[in-house]
């Protein structure tokens, strides 16, 4: 029976060269949320190539990505929203290239959107005792205390059993970004607030049940979601008459500024992060770097102590 094959010298369409990048993200066992992301964005340029009476991606070139960059920027995506584009944009046609498919991608010749660099989102020492004094019960201070002290990702964190945590406090983290596994730690004080977490407990837990469990039927050791960890902090913070909306990310920013500033190295903390590189990292560094300065400015022993007078 005969197929119906594209001819050797047709056109690539671009639902064609969109659905060849997917395919090579499934060969390379990308997880289901990223392969999502990237078809989303790329059906939004496709859509939008549409009304342009682009149809190949043989017509997509520097001018119309720049064109497409614009119309992000004026129908409301934010700065951060157009970068995702862009990369997107940029990883699907180097694909495309060093398949063969286009002599050379296009992206080449198109600037990036910049970012802007706000600082990050952290919690103060206040904050955090503020959500601590708010925390009525023994799971939810443990809960804060090894959010902050960890690091660890929300999804990385729930998906924690109790025989994950061992007696001196390291943690095994199985499936980190990427499916990798690495170790990060409980200090001291968060790990007392752990064991007393688990003293409390009321579900007859093993080792292998989970270790953040829901007060609803505290009997049933169910497991909480994501989604439940932001409503617990979410209404910890109302409580505590914060401000400003705690997120379960604002302690792994948190993590990384205060360790840099308690003299971690950045590249103990990219691995206790879990991250590949130390470029995230790098805005974190500068602001660490210059808390370093300005201490200086303030408690360096020549303008800090010698006076006026014994300066000659």
């Amino acid at each position: 029976m005969a197929r119906n094959h594209r001819t050797r010298n047709a056109p690539l369409s671009l639902v064609e060269a969109v659905e060849a990048f997917i395919l090579d993200g499934m060969a390379r066992r990308l997880s289901p949320y990223t392969l999502g992301i990237y078809r989303e964005k790329l059906t939004h340029f496709t859509t939008w190539a549409a009304t342009q009476q682009i149809e190949t991606i043989a017509q997509v070139d520097a001018r119309a990505l720049r064109l497409y960059l614009i119309h992000l920027a004026e129908t409301g995506h934010n700065p951060g929203g157009q970068h995702t584009h862009a990369r997107i944009l940029r990883a699907w046609l180097n694909f495309l290239e060093a398949e063969g498919l286009i002599p050379e991608s296009p992206m080449r010749r198109v600037k990036m959107p910049k970012l802007p660099k706000p600082i990050p989102d952290v919690l103060t020492r206040e904050e955090v005792r503020a959500l601590l004094a708010a925390a009525e019960h023994s799971r939810d201070k443990a809960l804060i205390l090894a959010l902050l002290d960890t690091g660890a990702r929300v999804s990385e964190f729930v998906a924690l059993n109790v025989g994950d945590v061992d007696s001196t406090g390291a943690v095994q983290i199985h499936h980190g970004k990427g499916d990798k596994a690495r170790t990060v730690y409980l200090g001291y004080k968060a790990l007392k607030a752990l064991r007393r977490w688990l003293w409390e407990r009321e579900d007859p837990y093993t080792l292998d049940s989970p270790l953040w469990t829901s007060l609803h039927h505290p009997e049933r050791g169910t497991r909480l979601t994501t989604n439940a960890v932001r409503l617990i902090l979410l209404r910890l913070g109302q409580r505590a008459n914060l401000k400003r909306r705690v997120s379960p990310h604002m302690f792994r920013r948190t993590f990384a500024l205060w360790s840099l500033r308690s003299g971690m190295d950045i590249y103990t903390l990219a691995r206790l992060m879990g991250h590949a590189d130390i470029a995230t990292l790098r805005h974190y560094l500068a602001i660490a770097e210059m808390d370093t300065a300005n201490a200086h400015r303030r408690h360096g022993p020549v303008d800090g102590w010698l006076s006026k007078e014994d300066d000659s």
